[in-house]
């Protein structure tokens, strides 16, 4: 019970796109490290029968690794989902100065994060005319 409001507070149950598989595993291992220190804390105050400790430690260990397996197993679904179009999030780009080319750049380079880029506005004329490469111009915003 107490990982599960850890994980929470981590913002584990949200889905934060581009974050890292090991940034994942770092927040469940806190979340279970502080739960282990928590349940012994109680532990140690309430003076239940006599258990190992050790056993604390092992169970955060393995809830570690079964909650990264796990993870694992979702990015691998997200991931074939997202290769057959479901989940994808249509996006236009306003502006293609240094800002926007950047995130076009960052979008067209990481199809993992789940974004296709439809095209770009800007308010140049010259620059909302000519297509960049792939992604086509589509016009002059303002």
């Amino acid at each position: 019970m107490l990982i599960l409001l850890f994980n929470q507070n981590a913002g584990l149950y949200r889905e934060q796109r581009g974050r890292s598989w090991w940034d994942e595993v770092f927040s469940i291992s806190n979340s279970a490290t502080n739960a282990a220190v928590a349940v012994m804390a109680l532990s140690f105050l309430l003076r239940p029968l006599v258990f190992s400790r050790l056993l604390i430690v092992q169970a955060a260990l393995l809830a570690v690794i079964l909650i990264a397996i796990w993870r694992a197993g979702l990015r691998v679904a997200r991931s074939e989902m997202r290769r057959r179009g479901i989940g994808i999030e249509r996006v236009l780009v306003v502006g293609a100065g240094s800002v926007g080319l950047s995130v076009l750049q960052i979008m067209l380079a990481r199809p993992d994060l789940g974004f296709k880029v439809v095209g770009f506005v800007d308010d140049d004329p010259d620059r909302g005319a000519n297509d960049l490469g792939r992604v086509p111009a589509l016009g002059q915003c303002g």
